[in-house]
């Protein structure tokens, strides 16, 4: 999954590795609905239990654009489906079915289990009663992580379930540290992909402005902004880098700052908001 979205936004990203490592992932289907394992484990990957490890490959698969997976659907289904049968859903892998039946377009299964998730929202938006995860995480990071994949499946249709994501992306907006991180790395990485969901259909600002980014105190670049703009904004860091090589050079120590400036909101709209952000950047060395 994740080199698939490198490869939307990067021409580093080779196809065929992508094409083997997803026929390698398929080829370790057991039959049976759930896949091969390897008893060693990594860390905290390879303890998750069989159905939330075949979710999650289910999930990462359909991401891929793979949809010959009919057997395990059906499987993943039969025990979601035991589990709404005694009210007691599994928000993490309720969420990761979900999710994986949008991509499949097979939308009226997936509303079966997109409405299961909202039973198990608290009113401060975090989504909670998950027993585990794909890395095994535990208290705080499990509830980032059934958040957020509750958010990316809830964001296929935002009109029916906006009531449901706005206070469920502003409880993860809440939990970042100084850092700009989650905690573990799959809380930070679904985190930030319910986020960048989010913003890239949910942008509304009322208002007129422009936002501006420096670097180490320089001003790099700037983008203005009026009611009407409805697209997610984005800065350009290939055009960055090559107005200000001395800024991004091995080594360098690098101080960012966004700043919202000549905000004229809408008349009868209030200055006080919140905005949704994120940063992302790539290393381009092995040894960063």
């Amino acid at each position: 999954m994740e080199f698939t979205e490198m490869s939307q936004v990067t021409n580093f990203v080779d196809p065929k590795m992508v094409s083997d490592l997803k026929q390698w992932l398929v080829s370790r289907k057991d039959g049976s609905g759930l896949f091969l394992t390897n008893d060693k484990a990594l860390d905290s990957f390879g303890r998750a239990p069989d159905n939330v490890t075949a979710a999650y490959i289910v999930w990462t698969l359909t991401e891929s654009g793979e949809t010959n997976v009919t057997g395990e659907i059906t499987r993943l289904r039969a025990i979601a489906d035991a589990s709404i049968a005694k009210n007691s859903i599994d928000a993490y892998f309720t969420g990761l079915l979900a999710a994986s039946l949008y991509n499949l377009k097979r939308i009226d299964d997936a509303r079966i289990y997109a409405d299961a998730l909202i039973k198990n929202q608290l009113p401060s938006g975090n989504v909670t009663q998950s027993l585990t995860t794909i890395t095994s995480s535990m208290g705080q990071n499990l509830i980032i992580e059934s958040t957020a994949i509750s958010v990316i499946a809830w964001m296929n249709e935002q009109s029916r379930y906006s009531a449901r994501i706005i206070p469920a992306v502003n409880w993860i907006v809440s939990k970042v540290s100084a850092g700009g991180s989650y905690g573990s790395t799959q809380a930070t990485i679904l985190s930030l992909k319910a986020i960048t969901l989010y913003m890239k259909n949910f942008t509304e600002i009322n208002g007129d402005g422009m936002f501006v980014l420096r670097l180490n105190n320089q001003k790099v670049q700037t983008i203005k902004f009026n009611s009407t703009y409805r697209e997610v904004i984005q800065f350009d860091f290939d055009a960055i880098r090559k107005n200000y090589p001395n800024l991004l050079t091995k080594g360098q120590t690098l101080n960012a700052s966004l700043a919202l400036e000549e905000f004229v909101p809408n008349k009868g709209e209030n200055k006080d908001f919140k905005i949704n952000y994120a940063f992302s950047f790539n290393y381009y060395d092995i040894t960063p």
